[in-house]
């Protein structure tokens, strides 16, 4: 009997994060960081949302150290969040607080940390942010092509 198939029947849930965790290291890692966050709903954004702003601004913040893995966790957290939210007609006042709130802590840290362009990770957080007042998602933001003549 395989492994899985006997942690499947004697712990599911166990089992469940087994396998979620098997199948997301064949993965990329882009596709990896995505995977453990895809678990978001109205519910649960506006505190998934702190989670990794915690773990990304407060390094900054306290001791002036980029997180880059971190920072890529938080910008697939605001996709998500993108992608829960398309359709709403209402969005919660906090969680667009906290974005903004995000977006502006870290693009006051720039003048302290050279090492990193925080700027434009702050310009990313605020076109994650734009995206959600329109009711888009990354995937309907089509690429600027330049004309051939």
């Amino acid at each position: 009997m395989f492994q899985g198939q006997l942690a499947l029947k004697a712990y599911p849930i166990i089992a469940l994060f087994g396998l979620r965790k098997l199948l997301c290291s064949m993965k990329s890692h882009y596709q990896l960081l995505r995977c453990y966050n895809m678990f978001i709903d109205k519910n649960n954004a506006l505190d998934s949302l702190k989670e990794n702003v915690s773990k990304f601004l407060y390094p900054i913040k306290m001791g002036g150290n980029v997180d880059i893995n971190a920072y890529k966790q938080l910008l697939l957290t605001l996709d998500e969040i993108t992608r829960v939210f398309k359709h709403e007609d209402l969005i919660p006042k906090r969680l667009l607080s906290e974005i903004c709130l995000t977006a502006e802590g870290v693009s006051s840290e720039s003048h302290n940390i050279k090492k990193y362009d925080l700027n434009s990770m702050a310009e990313e957080i605020e076109s994650k942010f734009n995206l959600l007042l329109s009711g888009k998602t990354p995937e309907d933001v089509k690429p600027v092509i330049g004309r051939i003549v």
